[in-house]
Formats: C-alpha cells, structure tokens, sequence
C-alpha cells in the first residue's frame, strides 16, 4: 500500500491546512462530547468505545482516526488531494438507547462544532447503522491490532 493521503495535506495551502486544523479541532470536540454523553448512561454496555487511529496502520490511506460506540460512529478522514472531513453514523436506535435528549445534545454539538466554512466538510454516513455490530467487531479487532484501543467510560452519577 502507498503512504497515507494525509502527506498530501502538507501540500496544500494555508488556507486549506488552517480549515484541516478546524475539522480536526472538530473531531475531537465531538470526540469529547461523545465520551461525556457515555458518561451519563447508566447502561454499562453503552459506556465502550473504540478509539482507532489508522496514520500508522496500513489498513487505509483516508481514515485518520475514528471512534465507535454503541451509538455512533465517527470518522475523520482526508481525500487523495490532502482535504480532511468527518463523516458520522449513528444507530438506528439512538433514541431508543441514549433518549431523545442526549440524540438531541449530540446532534447539536455537531453542527455546533462544523458550522460555517466547515459545513461541506462534514458528511452523514448513515442514519440507520448497526453500531453495536460495528463496536463489536472493532473490540475483537483491538484484542491484536494496537491501532484499536477500547475504553469503558466511567458512570458520573445523578446526570441521566
């Protein structure tokens, strides 16, 4: 396999390396409110997640990095041409397993986070994922690949 499509972003203009550093900033911050949603589900089965970072893997050239829970799927990736974007997937029952109001807060940090010129930067994979398939597969991935690491987040109790 070639080297990883990120060595193109070295490349590219300022402008562009400014708006891949936001859409990584992005990344995180969804990231983070992931993490602290999981923190207020009582559920344990909903507090796994997947943290996956494939710059070193020879898995893929796009993917950068990717976190999986029970709930959503979130990507960052970067095109041939060196231009990050994040693409999210969450389960088709969301509502079901985190409640209307916790859907709600993700979905609003979303946007939140990729407004303005990150708006075409940010793209749904899909409305109707398995994700508790998908975080399955990945925690038996992670158990031989280091590029896959699973964590449980702690129960902050009183929030849900």
């Amino acid at each position: 396999m070639s080297t990883h499509y990120i060595d193109a972003s070295c490349t590219q203009t300022n402008e562009i390396q400014n708006r891949n550093n936001a859409i990584k900033q992005a990344f995180k911050n969804i990231e983070e409110t992931l993490l602290r949603v999981q923190s207020w589900l009582k559920q344990e089965e909903l507090r796994f997640s997947v943290k996956s970072d494939f710059l070193n893997s020879k898995q893929s050239q796009s993917l950068i990095k990717q976190i999986t829970t029970p709930f959503a799927i979130v990507s960052l990736g970067c095109s041939p041409e060196g231009i990050f974007s994040i693409v999210y997937s969450l389960d088709h029952r969301i509502k079901d397993l985190i409640g209307d109001y916790f859907t709600n807060t993700l979905l609003r940090r979303i946007y939140e986070f990729t407004s303005g010129d990150l708006e075409g930067k940010i793209h749904i994979g899909s409305l109707n994922s398995d994700c508790f398939s998908t975080i399955s597969q990945m925690i038996d991935l992670a158990e031989n690949n280091s590029h896959h690491n699973v964590t449980k987040t702690a129960f902050i109790d009183g929030l849900e």
